[in-house]
């Protein structure tokens, strides 16, 4: 009935509009923000300026093409109709992962990239981790559970998957109301209702859920609370973040030589251990494995002796091949 009420008065307002390819793709549009994101983290420089020119440019965009205002008629408009402006959204879900761990290995592990240059990248991971917020409120938002699962896990890629709970049996029952922690109150600065919000938020998700497993006579630990998935999916993606700067706080090969060279002269044990067993002393001072097949040889200059070093064979095996991908050089 509702349904039919808005479709009329869409229909008499003449603001309807139809669903198909053309109106489709301005929704693929903010997509274009992940090859500006790959190029900044790959390259550099003044690559960086783009994913800041993208969002700097959407407001005049706005301003120059102007707003759509108009609806699609929920009375006449078939579920099957917005599979592409579903698919903008879904894709979010496939390639957001993917980009943010690139990112992240190219700023703490490839090396490339300068310090300020990383700060700035760091920005723009920020900015569009936003953008992924709000495809995952929209998320879930939706009737398939797959659907809010994938929200799920884009709000727990930016630490708040509670959202999905507080948002919907929370927030929208209760908008604009003073029962309503997501409604600011008039007259209250952000930075005063910031810190509330965030706080209510998880406190109110978890009484929700609270109460929901009590009316089913079930234990708040329940594995049915859906805070068991949100530590899951935050969990993982805090874990993959610390491998990733874990491996990057090793640094490169010659950061690493460099480490072992600077405390051999300042540590005599670790010198004497150094030249005794090379593969062993690194290994525990580097936190890494070397392979059984890698040998390691230290030599002690003096002022008669000078040591070359030959790049590798290349006959060299596989295992010795990761090894130096790995960031360890055969002819230390």
């Amino acid at each position: 009935m509702e349904a039919h009420s808005a479709g009329a008065s869409i229909a008499a307002g003449g603001r309807a509009v139809e669903p198909s390819v053309a109106n489709a793709l301005p929704h693929f549009a903010p997509l274009l923000l992940f090859p500006l994101v790959v190029c900044a983290a790959m390259f550099g420089g003044w690559w960086i300026a783009g994913p800041f020119a993208f969002f700097m440019l959407a407001s005049p965009f706005d301003r120059l093409l102007g707003l759509e205002e108009r609806n699609m008629d929920p009375a006449t408009t078939r579920e099957s109709q917005l599979f592409l402006y579903n698919l903008s959204l879904w894709v979010w879900g496939a390639f957001w992962p993917a980009i943010f761990v690139f990112a992240l290995w190219q700023m703490l592990v490839g090396g490339r990239l300068s310090l300020w240059e990383v700060a700035l990248i760091a920005g723009i991971l920020v900015m569009v981790a936003q953008t992924v917020f709000v495809v995952g409120h929209e998320l879930v938002h939706r009737r398939a559970p797959w659907e809010r699962r994938l929200g799920e896990f884009l709000l727990a890629s930016v630490s708040y998957p509670h959202y999905a709970t507080e948002h919907v049996y929370i927030h929208h029952p209760r908008v604009c109301t003073p029962l309503d922690p997501g409604s600011a109150p008039k007259g209250v600065s952000f930075w005063e209702y910031l810190p509330r919000e965030v706080l209510s938020n998880i406190v109110g998700a978890w009484r929700f859920e609270r109460r929901r497993l009590t009316r089913r006579q079930l234990p708040p630990w329940h594995h049915t609370n859906a805070f068991w998935r949100y530590a899951v999916l935050v969990s993982h993606n805090h874990a993959d973040s610390r491998v990733i700067c874990t491996t990057g706080s090793r640094g490169s090969g010659d950061e690493m030589l460099a480490q072992v060279v600077e405390k051999s002269a300042v540590d005599a044990d670790f010198r004497e251990q150094l030249l005794a067993d090379p593969k062993a002393a690194i290994s525990s001072e580097l936190g890494i494995t070397i392979p059984d097949s890698m040998n390691i040889r230290v030599h002690e200059s003096d002022m008669q002796t000078v040591h070359l070093a030959l790049p590798p064979d290349s006959n060299i095996t596989e295992e010795q091949m990761e090894a130096i991908s790995a960031g360890l050089c055969c002819c230390w």
